[in-house]
C-alpha cells in the first residue's frame, strides 16, 4: 500500500489519507458504487505516493499528476484523473483549496477497440463451462445473459432475484450499480431465464434475496476480477481469449448484424451518447460491403464467375 505523507500546511497535521477517507464517505453518500469507490481511493493513494506538498501549491500539485498519469491509456488515464478531479472539487467545495489544480487537464477520447469473435469461439466456450456445479453454472448463466442482453459484467454480478421479472422477460439494472448512474431495464429470452431460475433453485435457503444472484459459492459477491480469472481459464481450454467484457462486445456486434436498430442498441447498451454505438454499426456496415463485393451479380459477370443453379 502507497505511504500516505501530511499535507502541509494548509491542513496543519491531518493526514492525506483521512481527507480522502472522507471524500470516500461523501462519495457513497451520493450514491457512488463500491467498486468506483475504490478505484477513486486507489487513484489517490497513488497521487499522494507522488506528492507530499501543500494543497496551495498548485503547479506542485500539476507536476506530479502529470507525471502520474503520463504512459497512461486512454480509458485509464481517464478514469484516474476523474478521481483526481473530484477529489479537488470536494476539497474547494470543503474550504480546503481555492480551485482545482486538475481542472486544466483534459479527458481524452478513448479509442474503441471492438473484439470479435466466431460463433464456433462462443458455441466452445458455453460447452466448455462445467454446468453440473454451482460455480459452473454461475459462470454459464453469467455468460448466456451477457450475450443475451449486452449488460455490462459489473453490473450482472450485482443482480439480485428482485431485479429480474420472469413474468415481463426484463432484468433491471438499478442506478446504483449502472456506470451511466441511470436505471434501465433489458429484455431476456426465456432460454436465458430458464438458467437463471435454475441456478436460483440450487441456492442454499438460508441466504437472502439480497444476495446477487451471480455470487461466490459462499454467498458473497463475486468480484469481477474473479470471474476474469475464471473466463481467462476457460480460454486457455478453447484456445481462444474471451473475456467477460468481449461477451459485451459480441452481443452488440451480433444486434446489428442480425438487423436490431441502432437507436435500440443504444438504449440497452446504456450508453449515454450514440458515438460508441455507432462502432458497431460502422463494424456491421462493413461485413454488408465485404458481402456485396464477393455477392454483387455484376461484379461477378464482369469476372466471369457462372451463377450457381440451385435446381441443379
Amino acid at each position: 500500500m502507497v505511504q500516505v505523507r501530511h499535507i502541509a500546511p494548509v491542513l496543519g497535521q491531518m493526514e492525506a489519507l483521512e481527507v480522502v477517507d472522507e471524500f470516500i464517505l461523501f462519495c457513497k453518500a451520493q450514491g457512488l458504487g463500491e467498486d468506483s469507490r475504490k478505484s477513486h481511493r486507489y487513484a489517490l493513494q497513488q497521487f499522494f505516493g507522488l506528492y507530499n506538498g501543500a494543497l496551495s501549491d498548485t503547479k506542485g500539485i500539476q507536476k506530479a499528476l502529470t507525471r502520474m498519469l503520463q504512459d497512461k491509456q486512454d480509458a485509464y488515464y481517464n478514469k484516474q484523473l476523474n478521481a483526481i478531479r473530484k477529489f479537488f472539487d470536494y476539497c474547494v467545495g470543503e474550504g480546503l483549496m481555492k480551485s482545482n489544480p486538475a481542472i486544466g487537464f483534459k479527458y481524452r477520447r478513448p479509442t474503441v477497440q471492438i473484439v470479435e469473435h466466431s460463433e464456433d469461439s462462443v458455441k466452445a466456450l458455453l460447452k466448455v463451462i462445467d454446468k453440473e456445479t454451482f460455480a459452473g453454472l454461475r459462470d454459464y448463466a453469467f455468460a448466456v445473459l451477457i450475450l443475451d442482453t449486452g449488460i455490462r459484467p459489473n453490473e450482472a454480478l450485482q443482480l439480485q432475484i428482485s431485479d429480474i421479472d420472469f413474468e415481463g422477460k426484463q432484468v433491471r439494472v438499478r442506478r446504483e450499480y449502472s456506470k451511466t448512474r441511470k436505471e434501465r431495464y433489458l429484455p431476456v429470452s426465456g432460454q436465458v431465464l430458464q438458467v437463471l431460475r435454475k441456478l436460483i433453485t440450487v441456492r442454499p435457503d438460508v441466504w437472502k434475496e439480497a444476495v446477487p444472484v451471480l455470487c461466490s459459492f459462499d454467498g458473497h459477491r463475486m468480484p469481477a476480477r474473479g470471474m476474469q480469472d475464471r473466463f481467462r481459464n476457460y480460454s486457455r481450454m478453447i484456445k481462444a481469449n474471451i473475456t467477460p467484457y468481449h461477451l459485451r462486445h459480441i452481443f452488440g456486434l451480433w444486434f446489428v448484424r442480425n438487423g436490431g436498430d441502432a437507436f435500440v442498441l443504444q438504449r440497452i447498451m446504456g450508453h449515454t451518447k450514440m458515438d460508441m454505438t455507432r462502432v458497431y454499426v460502422n463494424l456491421a456496415d462493413t461485413d454488408i460491403k465485404e458481402c456485396h463485393e464477393k455477392a454483387s451479380p455484376f461484379a461477378n459477370l464482369l469476372a466471369g464467375k457462372r451463377v450457381r443453379n440451385i435446381h441443379n
